[in-house]
This record gives C-alpha cells, sequence and structure tokens, in this order.
C-alpha cells in the first residue's frame, strides 16, 4: 500500500511542479544539438501558438535556469502536458524518445512530424513504423509552412473529437 501511496504523491506532486496553464500546453519535442530542426521548432512553436487555447513549451525559451538535469525537466513537462508534438528528421535521440515514451504513458496525445530527409537512422525508421501501425498521427511536410498548417489541424482535430467524445460518454452515461 505504501508503494500506491508513493506514486500517487508523485504524481500529484509532478503536476503541482509542472502546473498547467490556463492555455492547452503542447510540448514541442525534436533534435536540439547542433540546431538541426531550430528553424522546425520555431515555426511549430508559432502554428501552436496561433490558436489562443494553445501555448506552446519549448526548452530554449521555458525552461528555467537552475542547476538540474534538462533531460529530467523536460521528461516532466511532457509527461504533463496536454499534448506533445515531436519533429523528426534523421534521428530520434535518446532524450527525445524518453519524453515521447513518458508523455505515451500518461496517456498525453501525440503527434509526430516527419521531416523529409534522405534516409533516418534505422532506430527512427523503427520508431516510425511502430508509431503508424499503433495509429498515432504521423505526417510528412517537405517545407516549415506545409509543417505548421499541419500541426494546427492535427491538435485542432485532436481537441475537437475528443470534445465530441466527452459528450457521447456523457450522453450514453444519461439513464
Amino acid at each position: 500500500m505504501r508503494d500506491v501511496a508513493g506514486v500517487l504523491q508523485r504524481a500529484l506532486s509532478d503536476e503541482i511542479i509542472y502546473a498547467r496553464p490556463e492555455r492547452l500546453r503542447v510540448f514541442v519535442s525534436s533534435q536540439i544539438r547542433e540546431g538541426i530542426l531550430a528553424a522546425e521548432r520555431q515555426a511549430a512553436v508559432e502554428a501552436i501558438e496561433s490558436h489562443p487555447d494553445y501555448r506552446a513549451w519549448v526548452w530554449e525559451r521555458d525552461s528555467a535556469a537552475g542547476p538540474y538535469s534538462s533531460a529530467k525537466v523536460c521528461v516532466k513537462q511532457a509527461q504533463t502536458s496536454d499534448a506533445l508534438v515531436l519533429l523528426l528528421a534523421d534521428d530520434l535521440t535518446p532524450v527525445t524518445a524518453k519524453e515521447y515514451r513518458a508523455a505515451g504513458r500518461a496517456g498525453v496525445p501525440r503527434f509526430v512530424f516527419l521531416k523529409d530527409v534522405a534516409a533516418r537512422t534505422e532506430a527512427a525508421e523503427k520508431f516510425v513504423t511502430l508509431e503508424q501501425r499503433r495509429r498515432i498521427v504521423t505526417e510528412n511536410f517537405g517545407n516549415v509552412a506545409e509543417m505548421k498548417t499541419q500541426i494546427l489541424n492535427a491538435i485542432r482535430t485532436y481537441t475537437r473529437m475528443a470534445h465530441r467524445r466527452s459528450i457521447a460518454e456523457a450522453r450514453a452515461r444519461r439513464p
């Protein structure tokens, strides 16, 4: 019983520490090092925040300075977000994979946007194939304008469908 209480306490403290803002928080996940997807990350923020109900969370803007592990902060932010947008070029980094899995375990809706590249690593290809089998939203994009449209359409559609599903479930519970 003590283990259950500990798990619940940690979950509650995560929700308090990484509390959600008034707008729906959409975690933007991607490879950051070497600026490989810098333009795409900025465009994703612009797309998400073009809707008044969404706010993007990105490390380079939203993390606070301090003596902590950036990987741990990102994983916790992903896990407690309202949605996760993954931008994938040629490689899926270990931290990005951890963010993605943590969000999935927490029931966070995830959307994968695949940059048109010559080739992906074997691990990235396996990841994409598996997620497509799981029916996770995956979209290819050739440029940032296309990606921005796809991101906004994906999260709008999901939000609308989730709302309609909740209404249908409430109707089904009525006597």
